[in-house]
């Protein structure tokens, strides 16, 4: 295209005469139609003046306000948080036998974010406390809201509802209020497998509603011993493992391998817990196990990436030293060997006694071997 040539314009082409150049700043050039929406906007605005301000202030005050709540509605939430700092949420414990992680989703709002760790095989148990209250709301007829707290001790039961079905994952999940060690913990709280507090009817008195007391059966919490409790939970949970165990032994072995896939990671460390508790002679042929089974380290070779050999000082494929201490202790490496550098202070101090030990047994050696001469033949 020639410098001549013209290019459309909005409001009509230029002059074929002029040349078109870029942009340099200034006025920009608008359409008839553009400069008759702007020449409107601007009467708009000069006959209302008030218009500008007013939509500014009405944003301001909707960003202001968009989370504010109602007084109502306010002074329950206040009411709530002085309550719980003037009567803080006495802490709960939930104690997990499986050897997974227990979790809600996280769309359950109330129980998001708290997680109980695996009870591993050979493990008594695994605990988590939970601190803190969380705070939930309903709505009031008149659309105002209602704030309340749910207590420790009522979101710990929710994981006896949902993870002790014997159904579902079978027993194994117990509950109560406090956050001391469940070593020493004497008697608590029963729950029953929905999380409710298990109470008996005793003997007691109530007052009427002329404040006089009455005779009447009072419904008490049921407490028992906690190691107790433990022990019972572990014997459910074994029954129900063993009873899962027996029908994925069964699946697996159908004609033609058609049942394999029911067996699932779950059934897996089902197997590894009935092995520790002495339930089953070995693991199944679908779960071979880890390395340790095999005599391995989890650790390969860094040098060369080959399986380390329990309780071997070097690698069998590229002969590095994987044990210096070991390995010095074996003859296999010379007191002030480079790989001394990776021994800890203790291991590095049973090395050097051992070092300080083998010269003085070299010098009695040596002196115990005289020559005619009397003289003392040191051995290099």
């Amino acid at each position: 295209m020639s410098e001549e040539t013209s290019l459309p314009m909005p409001g009509g082409p230029l002059p074929s005469t002029d040349r078109v150049i870029p942009y340099q700043g200034g006025a920009v050039r608008l359409s008839p139609a553009a400069q008759q929406t702007s020449k409107a906007a601007e009467e708009f605005a000069k006959a209302n003046p008030m218009l500008d301000a007013l939509i500014s202030a009405k944003t301001a005050e909707q960003r202001k306000s968009a989370n504010r709540l109602d007084d109502k509605s306010q002074n329950s939430l206040n009411d709530l948080r002085a309550r719980m700092r003037s009567t803080p949420a006495k802490a709960a414990t939930v104690i997990n036998l499986h050897p997974w992680d227990l979790m809600f989703p996280s769309g359950i709002r109330l129980l998001r974010g708290i997680q109980i760790p695996a009870c591993h095989p050979g493990m008594p148990f695994a605990y988590h406390h939970i601190r803190g209250y969380r705070m939930d709301w309903e709505y009031n007829e008149d659309g105002t809201q209602k704030f309340m707290e749910i207590l420790p001790i009522t979101l710990a039961a929710q994981f006896v509802r949902e993870f002790s079905d014997q159904h579902n994952d079978g027993g194994g999940v117990i509950v109560y209020e406090g956050d001391g060690h469940p070593d020493k913990m004497g008697e608590v709280e029963v729950y029953d497998p929905i999380g409710r507090v298990q109470t008996r009817e005793v003997p007691g008195v109530v007052f009427n509603a002329e404040d006089q007391e009455e005779a009447a059966m009072i419904a008490v919490p049921i407490k028992r011993k906690l190691s107790e409790l433990i022990e019972e939970a572990r014997q459910v949970r074994n029954r129900i493992y063993l009873d899962k165990y027996r029908r994925a032994y069964r699946d697996y072995n159908l004609p033609g391998g058609k049942g394999k896939f029911l067996v699932t990671p779950k059934h897996m460390l089902i197997s590894e817990v009935l092995l520790s508790e002495g339930l089953i002679a070995k693991l199944p042929d679908w779960n071979p196990g880890d390395r340790s089974d095999e005599g391995l380290e989890q650790d390969n070779c860094k040098a060369c990436g080959t399986p380390r050999r329990k309780g071997a000082y070097k690698c069998l494929s590229c002969n590095s030293i994987l044990n210096a201490l070991e390995a010095f202790k074996d003859y296999a490496i010379e007191w002030g060997h480079a790989k001394f550098d990776a021994l800890t202070s203790d291991e590095y101090a049973e090395a050097e006694a051992i070092y300080e030990e083998r010269e003085k047994q070299k010098a009695e050696r040596g002196k115990a071997k005289k020559p005619a001469g009397g003289k003392t033949e040191t051995k290099k």
